[in-house]
């Protein structure tokens, strides 16, 4: 998940529209429904979470932003969860923006079935898989505990100015 040069092996809709530079990488994706569309981006992976869970990215192009992309497995299957914050200045952006889910949607099917790797629904993740998602879980709280403690301590000391 970490590779976006591999996302087109399981994202329908998505192409490698040129070589990647380090960790930037130019991708089309294509899209038939609401409306045909096109969309070009070039992702920059800003971080890989930790045990490979899922990158966070900055995007260019027809979206400017940043967004992340992480899974977590559950009893039940894998979840995978997107967040894109972004603008553009493409016409019709309601149009584009549905064409844009449409086009994550089938990106977010193909990559939970690769990760789920055809169990059957209701087969449970290994006890080892389930430990290391409590721990990933820790982890993130902690980040999130300090990325917040951080902000805090910015504004008080920003308002003492």
């Amino acid at each position: 998940m970490n590779d976006p040069g591999l996302w087109p092996e399981w994202w329908p809709g998505c192409r490698l529209d040129g070589p990647a530079e380090g960790a930037r990488f130019p991708l089309v994706f294509t899209s038939r429904w609401p409306v045909p569309a096109r969309q070009r981006l070039t992702v920059t992976v800003d971080r890989v979470r930790p045990r490979d869970k899922g990158v966070e990215f900055s995007v260019a192009g027809d979206v400017t932003g940043s967004g992340e992309v992480f899974h977590l497995d559950t009893r039940r299957g894998v979840v995978v969860n997107y967040l894109l914050r972004g603008t553009t200045d493409r016409p019709l952006p309601r149009l584009w923006v549905a064409a844009h889910r449409a086009v994550v949607r089938a990106g977010l099917t193909g990559l939970k079935d690769r990760l789920e790797e055809g169990l059957p629904p209701g087969t449970e993740p290994a006890p080892a898989l389930l430990a290391e998602q409590a721990e990933e879980i820790e982890v993130f709280r902690a980040e999130v505990a300090a990325d917040l403690a951080a902000k805090a301590a910015a504004a008080t000391g920003g308002a003492r100015s």
